[in-house]
């Protein structure tokens, strides 16, 4: 419904309107009237009018004055000028104030319909546009966590940006080119919360609104998923100074521990800092913030920075074995597969040998990379419960075998999903053959039409049928002679023809080198018999 104001100080014009309008728009318009330009002003507050219908001369108060007036606290109200034909050079007035339509005096009862049924169309065009607008801004914001979830994966799965920094930028709103890494973990008593028991209570909802309310208070930042007892935040910065980026972060985390306290008295919160990176070089402040979160020395909010001359002395993590275990999961080769994960296997084990919780965590990382991979690859598993199995985990040699059997079931899915799309390959490119065998189909057609390269489906077809496709093809049609040769008149040509081939001379020589006989025998003995 929209709200019409008639303004006008002679009453019948406003009987004469208001009958008209109720008439036409009794299911679009509630109205009411003014009889003079500060009673318009006064109920242009109260009515909240859509749309005002103005005499443009009235005693007191103009037209001009009162639309004046009225678009300084309504300036979206459709204005409607009424005019005299003598009083419209006074009413083009009107048309610097942004008034469209104007009706003459005397009011003809259906140029008045027209432009009321104009303006409706017109209001209800923007409304919609508006709505739209809101519903595409209540999806991005729906959406918007997603993306941040994205970028944080992309940041565990250390990923080359490329170009894909641009196009994070512009989707997150980022206006700088790097930031720096927190990562925020709870505790339970000296033991790391069970995020099982938090779902059970419904707390992990509230938990982790807090604490992305919290970061997003403070600073401009893109938040990760809870995963069991972690969360990573990324925080922009404009690389001014590092020192004034470390108390800013000290800043923030302290604000963020405050608010999640107040939710619950019985976690214990840490926070782990990495130092400020480009953001190609993104994971690298991960793995400082990482190592910061488990500095032997400190709890609670611990910077990178402050450790740096104490810190362990690592060896470059073997992130090519990471991609060729990666590959090699892919490819569903288990031997291979387990050869690049006990290389990095050995790798956290040698260089975490006295922060089992760190490497438990690049395990667990490992196994969410890897379950990542397989989803995006098109595995799917519903048992997400690993991430917990391997939290409660207290041995190296335990979580080794855990993981070796992930690998194994991955793999598993991964050769299933495979099987399923080979099986649906063949099984559709031989029904095209069935259904067109007759025609003068080609290997490069058939390989279109179930959607992969010639050059795959040729390989495909003989691994799974034991022959090639000339050789399906001419056995489908050679079967299809035979049948019309037992159940119908067709001379040997007309079969020919019917079957697909164009030459009756190479048809019957195919036919004799598949069938050992001539077309002809093939009818006498068929006929003897």
């Amino acid at each position: 419904m929209f709200k019409l104001l008639i303004v006008d100080d002679e009453k019948i014009v406003i009987d004469a309107v208001s009958f008209i309008i109720e008439r036409n728009f009794s299911t679009e318009i509630t109205m009411d009237s003014a009889r003079t330009g500060r009673e318009a002003i006064v109920k242009n507050e109260s009515f909240n009018p859509d749309i005002v219908l103005m005499d443009i001369r009235m005693p007191g108060i103009n037209g001009i004055d009162a639309i004046t007036e009225m678009k300084n606290t309504r300036p979206n109200i459709n204005f409607i000028i009424i005019s005299a034909y003598e009083q419209f050079e006074y009413a083009k007035e009107a048309l610097t104030l942004g008034v469209k339509d104007y009706v003459l005096k005397p009011i003809i009862k259906n140029d008045l319909i027209n432009i009321i049924d104009n303006v409706i169309k017109r209001l209800t065009y923007e409304r919609e546009k508006r709505m739209r607008e809101l519903e595409n801004i209540e999806k991005y914001q729906n959406v918007i966590p997603f993306l941040e979830y994205g970028f944080i994966y992309s940041i565990l799965l250390g990923e080359s940006y490329g170009r894909k920094v641009d196009r994070y930028k512009e989707i997150l709103g980022l206006y700088e080119n790097g930031g720096y890494i927190m990562i925020l973990e709870s505790e339970e008593k000296d033991n790391i919360i069970s995020f099982e028991e938090k779902l059970e209570l419904d707390a992990e909802q509230a938990y982790y609104k807090i604490l992305r309310d919290a970061f997003k208070y403070k600073c401009p930042c893109l938040i990760g998923p809870a995963m069991i007892n972690r969360v990573v935040i990324f925080v922009e910065s404009d690389f001014s100074s590092e020192y004034n980026d470390r108390v800013e972060a000290f800043e923030v985390a302290n604000y963020a521990l405050d608010k999640l306290k107040s939710f619950s008295s019985e976690l214990n919160f840490n926070i782990g800092i990495g130092s400020c990176k480009k953001l190609e070089n993104i994971s690298s402040s991960y793995e400082e913030a990482l190592r910061a979160l488990h500095y032997p020395r400190d709890k609670g909010i611990v910077h990178i920075k402050d450790i740096i001359s104490e810190m362990y002395n690592l060896t470059e993590y073997p992130k090519d074995q990471e991609n060729r275990l990666k590959e090699m999961i892919i490819l569903a080769d288990k031997d291979s597969a387990f050869d690049a994960f006990k290389k990095i296997y050995t790798w956290i084990n040698e260089n975490y040998k006295d922060s089992f919780e760190i490497g438990k965590w690049r395990l667990i990382e490992l196994m969410i990379i890897i379950d990542k991979m397989a989803f995006d690859f098109g595995g799917k598993e519903d048992n997400k419960s690993y991430l917990f199995n391997m939290n409660n985990i207290q041995d190296y040699s335990l979580l080794e075998n855990y993981c070796r059997e992930r690998i194994i079931n991955i793999i598993g899915s991964i050769k299933e999903l495979h099987n399923k799309k080979v099986n649906k390959i063949i099984i559709n490119a031989k029904r095209f053959i069935n259904e067109n065998f007759n025609k003068e189909i080609t290997l490069e057609e058939v390989s279109k039409e179930v959607s992969v390269s010639p050059h795959y489906f040729s390989r495909l077809f003989k691994e799974e049928t034991s022959v090639n496709f000339i050789e399906y093809l001419t056995r489908i049609r050679i079967d299809k002679a035979k049948e019309f040769m037992k159940s119908s008149n067709l001379n040997i040509k007309e079969i020919c023809f019917e079957i697909g081939y164009t030459d009756p001379n190479y048809f019957s020589y195919i036919f004799k080198k598949n069938e050992k006989i001539t077309p002809s025998e093939y009818i006498k003995n068929f006929n003897k018999g």
